[in-house]
């Protein structure tokens, strides 16, 4: 998931919105993966995304969203 990242950073704010637009995309494992590589340049809106998926989607899909919420949750109280 780094490498994904730093090629989305090295590419800059372009590429940052291409990925932005994928929260509306109708499969829910791609509104995930776009919303956990948007955490660090739009974290409001891909927490909103991941929350949705949460609370919406069951199996997997609804566990990895709820996890990675968690665990942004847990990163930015011991950054506090």
């Amino acid at each position: 998931m780094q490498k994904t990242y730093s090629e989305l950073e090295s590419r800059g704010l372009e590429a940052q919105k291409q990925v932005l637009t994928l929260f509306e995309h109708p499969e829910g494992y791609v509104r995930l993966n776009a919303a956990a590589y948007s955490l660090d340049f739009d974290p409001s809106g891909a927490l909103r995304v991941l929350q949705i998926i949460r609370k919406m989607e069951s199996g997997l899909l609804g566990f990895t969203a709820g996890a990675i919420v968690e665990e942004r949750r847990k990163k930015q109280s011991t950054k506090s």
